[in-house]
């Protein structure tokens, strides 16, 4: 980020318009991921003398060792593909080139809320959209989160397209991650509310 924006001012002070304004769209869509993965629609970057911080809605400013564990992961890992995107793209001298390549992400929900699991990766999809993503993951929620994808059930040998199981619902999916999907008979036990759990005891003792 440091490095971008000092080509950014250089660029502006040789009059280079182009690469400013090439700099410029980059900086555009790297705030642009940071509001999706923070769910901050007004955050700003902000560079001074202790590196790149962050703007706050609410005027405080942080950096990025100030996020919360969920949020700070989400960061971490749009971070480590941003930068071998970066590195491609100096390589072949193009700021503008859109990469194509493999990510393989080992169980992205660790660490992340529910809104992170469902935003994370079509967030990074929509960034990348030329990288295929290739997840493993215990979460509904991960497995459900993007519009085109192919869901593998490792156990099950089953394939099945995400669109597909989103129309199924939570739900199934869920139950058969828990491995109560074998049959159609086959339901998760219910478990009584406590103010009928304490009836049940109290009416056991009274007939004891």
């Amino acid at each position: 980020l440091v490095n971008r924006k000092t080509e950014q001012t250089l660029a502006r002070e040789s009059g280079d318009t182009f690469r400013e304004k090439l700099h410029e769209a980059w900086f555009l869509r790297v705030r642009s991921a940071l509001r999706k993965l923070l769910h901050l629609p007004e955050i700003r970057l902000a560079f001074d003398p202790g590196g790149v911080q962050l703007d706050l809605p609410d005027g405080r400013r942080v950096g990025f060792d100030g996020l919360s564990l969920g949020h700070a992961t989400a960061v971490w890992l749009w971070a480590e593909v941003m930068m071998r995107v970066e590195a491609s793209r100096l390589r072949s001298g193009d700021g503008a080139l859109e990469p194509s390549g493999g990510v393989l992400v080992d169980h992205p929900e660790t660490n992340l809320d529910p809104r992170l699991q469902r935003e994370l990766l079509p967030a990074l999809a929509e960034l990348y959209p030329r990288v295929q993503w290739i997840v493993t993951t215990h979460s509904p929620l991960v497995a459900m989160s993007l519009d085109d994808a192919t869901v593998f059930d490792l156990v099950r040998r089953e394939a099945t397209p995400s669109a597909e199981l989103r129309r199924r619902g939570i739900e199934p999916l869920l139950l058969s991650m828990l491995g109560f999907a074998d049959s159609p008979k086959t339901s998760v036990p219910s478990v009584p509310p406590p103010a009928a759990r304490s009836e049940e005891r109290r009416v056991g003792k009274e007939c004891g």
